[in-house]
């Protein structure tokens, strides 16, 4: 489960209803208000340049 983040910027799409949230260490993912799923679009555990 995850414990912490840091949210960049969130957004409800108007018609899926779903939660978009851009995190600094976690990356992109997505929040169905009525599953309550948790989908991630894009984590952030790829290296640049020697960094995450």
């Amino acid at each position: 489960m995850i414990k912490c983040g840091r949210p960049l910027g969130m957004r409800i799409h108007p018609q899926s209803k779903e939660l978009y949230v851009l995190d600094a260490y976690l990356g992109l993912f997505a929040i169905n208000w009525d599953t309550g799923r948790l989908l991630f679009s894009c984590l952030m555990t790829f290296r640049v340049n020697g960094r995450c």
